[in-house]
């Protein structure tokens, strides 16, 4: 009796044990159901910190993983030509290193090969990655901190992902550490994995979280911090950065629906996290620095790249941009679209009033292109008013090159746009010997657009051209001089266009430019050109270029346009002579390091504590060992360097032959503008 008593009081008891157990451990698994049922409402923009310089963004990661995939294999892939471009030196250089080789092997080995992993990870763990992890939007986050790398990324994650995380403080099960594999330690719900590479090295540590249905994963405990927080107070973060929302606000849903993926950059946190370059004895960010021509092109022709050179300095400033949105269009599988949208900071717009005023001025449709020919092989066009490109944008020396001089010229004209187009040489059959150094110049045409301008106005432009060089020329107080020049009318078809009649000895290269040069009136434009067979066919309105371009996907009404046709303008480069003009600018042995020798003397003697002014500083034996030491190397670096530049040069031309053309649109609004380009693979 006594032992059945106690059998039935452990029965008893035993059970009830149980019954506690099982009770306490569903109310524990309840709890966490009911958990992973929770839901963040706002969006990852809210979630992500607002402190970061990079964002990218993905608004359905299947969708469009299988977008980009199908344009790499119809698109780039399946291209022989494709294998030029990678052996050019701007992809060796620029964006081979961050696919570790080719984009064959990135696509193959380590995209596929990773995503592989990937699913078959997610897999074991009973879960999908395209439905459980991937499903939807994705967002990552990156900053650079002292030249470093972090980054966070954050996606939404199904309930049977959040089920699973919900069981992490009782156990490292869910992802369980190795005696070979990454170390793996869970604390407050956060999972770090710390991994050795492949030599031993012990590498960024990776931290993964999930807030509600976000799962957030970063190498950056700050960052990784940061969104912690924002979900706690329920407060956005990134979508409150003033540059991020005022930039994403002027991509409209349209256009951002055509995006294989969105880049976003914070230029002015940039501007702080990368070293500057030097650029023309001046310190700037790389970020304001790639608007400018290298000085040994500028030198092969000054009365043409120094005016260029201003135009690009001046009007593709980006010093008043504050940030920057990028969206890539991969739907058509023969062509990339772009949209590029920088944000202004208006206050800082008041230090460049030239842009101010050309932003003022109204779109229009790009009427240039009716009067030039299918092979134009470059075109670049502004609507800034004439009187702001002379007296804001150019400097003094550009204003005393023969364009400068041409600009000049137009005092009293209310030009309002000015075009910049090249063509291959067969377009100037008449065109005279290659200037000094032995330059070969394309065929090009200088054009200003000046409403209700009348065809005779040609001539009179021409007479003024003349009479402003006489000026330049002429010192204070004298007469002007008569001079060698004069204008010549040249009866084309029905039309008429004004040459230049010399009647000097000289072949100065500014008298052979002159030479080569004919004015003429087609339509809004005045128009002046080293070639008669492009002015005849201007005259003649033998339109084709905007036919057979893409400018025919692009706005109706714009600000500027950018067109290059790549198999032309690699045909022009690879003249051997212009190559061999190239090489000889940058790597000239009767320089040193591309500077005049008597400058560099003088700084040898200057940093010696010497004269610079005096004779006998310069020839000082000290300061004339060192010269002839730099003499040496200089011309040591030209011996070795100037060929790789040749062979550089046409390893990057036969890569261009991959893209067929460029169009690019630029439409100005007064705190933005939004570039649109459509680059053809051919």
């Amino acid at each position: 009796m006594a032992l059945s008593l106690r059998v039935s009081r452990i029965l008893k008891f035993t059970g009830l044990g149980i019954g506690c157990v099982l009770l306490a451990g569903g109310g524990f698994v309840l709890a966490r159901y009911l958990a992973s049922g929770a839901e963040f409402k706002g969006s990852l923009t809210d979630l992500a910190p607002a402190d970061v310089t990079l964002v990218a963004q993905i608004d359905n990661i299947p969708t469009r993983k299988e977008e980009l995939t199908n344009f790499l294999d119809s698109g780039p892939l399946s291209r022989d030509s494709f294998n030029k471009l990678e052996q050019s030196s701007v992809w060796r250089q620029n964006i081979a290193p961050a696919l570790g080789g080719s984009l064959r092997a990135f696509r193959e080995n380590t995209l596929e090969n990773a995503l592989a992993r990937a699913e078959q990870q997610a897999k074991s763990a009973g879960i999908k990655l395209y439905k459980d992890v991937l499903e939807g939007e994705a967002l990552l986050c990156a900053d650079f901190p002292n030249g470093k790398a972090e980054f966070v990324a954050l996606s939404r994650v199904s309930r049977t992902v959040r089920l699973y995380w919900q069981f992490l403080d009782v156990g490292a099960g869910f992802i369980p550490s190795k005696r070979d594999g990454p170390k793996v330690s869970v604390s407050g719900g956060v999972v770090k994995i710390s991994s050795t590479s492949e030599e031993g090295e012990a590498t960024s540590d990776l931290y993964l979280t999930v807030l509600a249905d976000v799962l957030v994963a970063g190498n950056s405990p700050r960052l990784i911090n940061s969104c912690i927080e924002q979900h706690g107070k329920n407060t956005p973060g990134l979508s409150a950065n003033a540059r991020f929302a005022g930039t994403l606000k002027l991509v409209d849903d349209e256009t951002r629906k055509r995006h294989v993926a969105g880049l976003w950059l914070d230029l002015d946190r940039l501007r702080t996290q990368i070293p500057t370059v030097k650029q023309q004895d001046r310190d700037i960010s790389p970020v304001d620095a790639y608007h400018t021509l290298p000085v040994s092109v500028i030198r092969l022709q000054p009365d043409l790249f120094l005016p260029l050179n201003r135009v690009l300095e001046g009007n593709l400033a980006t010093e008043p941009f504050t940030a920057a949105y990028y969206g890539i269009d991969v739907s058509n599988p023969t062509q990339v679209a772009f949209d590029q949208y920088l944000l202004a900071d208006k206050d800082r717009m008041k230090d460049y009033e030239f842009l101010r005023k050309t932003w003022s001025g109204a779109a229009a449709k790009p009427t240039q292109l009716d009067f030039l020919p299918s092979d134009t092989m470059m075109v670049v066009s502004y609507r800034q008013p004439l009187d702001v490109l002379r007296d804001e944008v150019l400097d003094t020396r550009a204003r005393e090159s023969f364009v400068g001089d041409f600009i000049r010229a137009f005092k009293d004209q209310k030009a309002e746009e000015v075009v910049i187009a090249m063509a291959p040489r067969s377009w100037a059959p008449d065109l005279m010997s290659p200037l000094p150094p032995q330059f070969p110049l394309p065929a090009f045409v200088v054009g200003f657009r000046i409403p209700g301008v009348k065809a005779d106005n040609a001539g009179a432009m021409a007479q003024s051209f003349i009479d402003n060089v006489r000026g330049r020329q002429t010192k204070p107080g004298e007469a002007a001089k008569a001079g060698n020049f004069s204008v010549k009318p040249e009866p084309m078809g029905l039309a008429t266009a004004y040459g230049f009649e010399y009647t000097g000895t000289g072949t100065t290269e500014y008298a052979k430019l002159a030479k080569a040069v004919v004015v003429g009136v087609v339509g809004d434009w005045l128009l002046m050109t080293n070639s008669r067979e492009l002015m005849k066919h201007a005259l003649a309105g033998k339109a084709a270029l905007a036919k057979d371009s893409a400018f025919s996907q692009l706005p109706s009404s714009l600000h500027g346009t950018v067109y290059v046709n790549f198999e032309k303008l690699a045909q022009y480069v690879a003249d051997k002579q212009l190559i061999d003009e190239l090489r000889k600018s940058k790597y000239n042995p009767s320089t040193i390091e591309g500077r005049d020798p008597g400058e560099v003397r003088r700084e040898i003697a200057q940093k010696r504590g010497l004269d610079p002014t005096k004779t006998e500083s310069l020839i000082d034996p000290g300061v004339t060992s060192e010269f002839d030491k730099r003499k040496r190397d200089w011309v040591q670096v030209c011996e070795k360097d100037g060929p790789i530049l040749a062979n550089s040069i046409r390893a990057d031309l036969a890569g261009l032959t991959f893209f067929k053309d460029l169009s690019l649109a630029a439409v100005f609004a007064e705190d933005h503008l939004h570039a649109k380009g459509i680059l053809r693979l051919k």
